[in-house]
């Protein structure tokens, strides 16, 4: 489909890694699948190696790489950090920090230990869970707002034409708050559901 003639897989371990890089699989009567895969094991590379990375993939997997237990802290701040400067859709970052987070697992003492050591940083982290947080439960009013008109609209329709069909259903459910609005205004001046979307 994408004109593609070659693929290279790559297989990346969390825990160091020592079985077969040869992957097959077959049924009865033949092999469908039989590779052999580059590997990467993260346990294995010395976090400093790639601390400074430009390679976002790299930095949220510090917490993966090498490390005493004492570097941990550095280890997360280097994470997040990388996370919050290299990724710039705020989608993304806030999808990956959960990741450099349950990775590091920083106790409550590292954590407090992090904002002290890296205020900064942990302000700017703060800030951005924050954002997070709100954003999420603006998103979450939107999303009830629209749950709730749509249950409104639907008994409207039913009230006024009997059951609907799956298909207008889903349309419904589906729409955003503006359409919504907009249909329920003619909702008194059609003669046939169809109206509605003309």
């Amino acid at each position: 489909m994408f004109n593609t003639n070659k693929v290279v897989p790559v297989v990346i371990f969390l825990k160091k890694y020592y079985g077969s890089t040869r992957l097959t699989q077959s049924s009865h009567d033949f092999d469908y699948l039989n590779f052999t895969f580059l590997h990467c094991q993260l346990a294995s590379i010395p976090w400093q190696r790639y601390r400074y990375s430009t390679n976002i993939v790299a930095r949220v997997n510090l917490p993966n790489m090498a490390h005493e237990k004492k570097e941990r802290i550095d280890v997360y701040a280097s994470a997040a950090d990388g996370l919050m400067t290299l990724e710039t859709d705020v989608n993304k970052q806030s999808k990956y920090i959960d990741f450099v987070d349950n990775y590091s697992n920083l106790s409550n003492n590292e954590t407090h230990e992090y904002r002290n050591k890296y205020p900064k940083e942990a302000k700017l982290m703060s800030n951005f869970a924050e954002r997070h947080i709100a954003q999420g439960m603006e998103q979450g009013m939107q999303q009830g707002m629209q749950q709730g008109e749509a249950a409104m609209f639907l008994r409207l329709l039913e009230f006024k034409f009997g059951p609907v069909s799956s298909a207008t259903r889903l349309r419904i459910e589906s729409a955003s708050v503006e359409a919504l609005d907009a249909w329920s205004t003619k909702i008194f001046a059609i003669n046939a559901i169809e109206e509605l979307w003309h």
